[in-house]
């Protein structure tokens, strides 16, 4: 009797889930000029789709990486090829982040994505719950007296406001346009809500949430509910769930999040410029409203009147920009991270890929100006971002092209320090400024102990061979033998460059510079040794 029981359970939480959390301000959108069901989500902290609508369309997605057991709260998330995504007039060219929705719920979702807060770019939007839409307006109204301002959260990602505590710290209610529910209070402020009212009827409610899976708790509605100066009238509430408690850093104290059956009882305007919410209870609203609606509440609505201004175009340059790098196009690359620096100067991910693009476009023309860009992009990014690693190696490597030796040293370490999963080919650029500098014994040791015994694990067989190599362990013609046997013009292009470095420093200038010309010939640009046996070309 137990599967049956299961399956009666199962068919009953589908009968009580299917349309939860479907009422929505939604958007006009098509994705290759496709018309799909997009909604303005004030509670997601980026513009996404969900898996299966995306491969309805024909979309190619990638899957997330591979990651340890995700905090609560938290998603995996995927992401859709290049394409083309128009909202009212205008289009822009982007990858989609993708969310995977499990069976079932991803066959009973009427929407198909949400656009989230970071894209709402209007100065000034006001929350038009009578008209079902977020509209962009010129201003603040000419009498906000009786009007309650609370800052706007910088720190939270989705639109947050900051209420004040007694304790000195600072509390954040969530506003959630993508939750068609009341009111989700924190543990703390739902155990006292319980503990004062512990004769309350409330009702079963299941809900789906992606990070916080499926729940099923009790629902109840309070008379009256109060939050910091805001206050509610016959309200429903249920205890927060893990997604949306996630947004408050531990420095702050979530509250609550409020829905759009909460939003109804009030009049909110955001001044985005200034970071300010003015907020007041909707003269016009009756407790009446809510029964009609909470009826209805099976459908989607269907308007789109929200008139609220988006941007993507920073979004867009960033994809661009990454499709050009993936592809070796790195002209392509510098002009659309130079256009998002522009709108973005202090983005530190935008500065090192730049950094890194001109870099690779340069480096082996050896231009002094080109790679000062780079140095000052790579430096700037480290300025903003110290936890950008892989600004150290490309920092490292302009230093080696340009015969600062210590000041590579010390990027190459510091990088192989915070990547040691991604430290091997520093490791020999390493043993061969040691090596050029006359600290040969030093070089051997250092490499030595990082391929030694027992260390098997950080490197395949290719690099093996590299550090072998150096290492006088292989002989140049069993190194070059294997690098041909790959019919892999990447690996030949560094097996030239090493072999050619082994003769330079033995004195075999004629030999160095036909290995270092052959490494050249292998056209391979997106590989340093490429750009070093450049640069030792002109030395010699």
């Amino acid at each position: 009797m137990k599967p049956a029981f299961n399956l009666l359970l199962g068919l009953l939480l589908l009968t009580g889930c299917r349309h939860v959390q479907q009422e929505m301000f939604l958007a006009d959108v098509r994705i290759n000029d496709k018309p799909v069901c997009f909604a303005y989500d004030t509670g997601a902290g980026d513009t996404v789709m969900w898996t299966h609508s995306a491969k309805r369309l024909g979309l190619k997605v990638s899957k997330p990486p591979s990651s340890p057991k995700l905090a609560p709260g938290k998603v995996n998330i995927g992401h859709t090829e290049l394409c083309r995504f128009t909202v009212g007039h205008e289009t822009y060219r982007l990858k989609l982040a993708t969310v995977h929705l499990p069976w079932p719920w991803a066959g009973l979702m009427d929407l198909d994505g949400v656009i989230g807060w970071p894209d709402l770019k209007s100065d000034f939007m006001a929350f038009d719950t009578a008209d079902d839409a977020i509209k962009g307006v010129e201003g603040l109204p000419h009498d906000t007296n009786g009007w309650t301002r609370l800052p706007v959260s910088r720190r939270t990602g989705v639109l947050a406001l900051e209420i004040p505590r007694a304790d000195g710290k600072t509390g954040v209610l969530e506003v959630d346009t993508g939750n068609a529910e009341g009111v989700s209070l924190s543990p703390a402020r739902w155990k006292e809500w319980r503990a004062t009212h512990p004769h309350a009827h409330g009702r079963w409610q299941c809900n789906f949430m992606p990070g916080s899976g499926l729940a099923i708790g009790h629902q109840y509605e309070a008379d009256d509910l109060g939050i910091g100066p805001l206050t509610w009238k016959r309200v429903t509430i249920r205890k927060a769930r893990p997604t949306e408690m996630g947004i408050a850093e531990d420095r702050d104290v979530f509250e609550a999040s409020i829905g759009l059956a909460a939003l109804r009882q009030l009049n909110l305007i955001i001044d985005r410029t200034n970071q300010m919410a003015y907020v007041r209870r909707d003269p016009d609203w009756l407790p009446s409203q809510e029964a009609p609606r909470r009826k209805a509440q099976g459908r989607a609505m269907s308007s789109t009147n929200s008139t609220v201004r988006l941007n993507f175009q920073a979004h867009e340059y960033a994809d661009l920009a990454q499709a050009a790098l993936d592809s070796g196009k790195f002209d392509a690359a510098v002009t659309n991270l130079t256009r998002l620096l522009e709108l973005e100067p202090d983005n530190a991910g935008a500065l090192a890929a730049r950094g890194e693009a001109l870099l690779r476009l340069h480096a082996a023309q050896g231009s002094a100006t080109n790679l000062d860009r780079s140095l000052r992009d790579l430096s700037r990014a480290l300025e903003l971002d110290p936890a950008i690693t892989y600004a150290y190696y490309g920092r490292g490597s302009i230093y080696y092209l340009s015969q600062r030796w210590g000041d590579a040293l010390s990027d190459y370490r510091h990088f192989c320090e915070k990547a040691p999963g991604e430290a091997n080919y520093p490791r020999f650029f390493i043993w061969l400024i040691q090596a050029r500098q006359g600290e040969q014994v030093a070089a051997d040791q250092e490499l030595g102990a990082w391929f030694g015994p027992g260390q098997k694990g950080k490197a395949g067989r290719w690099e093996r061979n590299i550090g072998a190599f150096l290492l006088g362990r292989m002989s140049e013609a069993d190194f070059l033998g294997a690098a041909r046997r790959g019919h892999d013009s990447g690996r030949q292009c560094e097996a030239w460059f090493y072999a050619g470095m082994k003769r330079r420093l033995s004195g075999d200038t004629a030999a160095a510079r036909d290995y270092f010309q052959k490494c050249l010939a292998t056209d391979r640009k997106d590989h340093d040794e490429y750009n070093f046996a450049a640069a030792e070309l002109k030395l010699l």
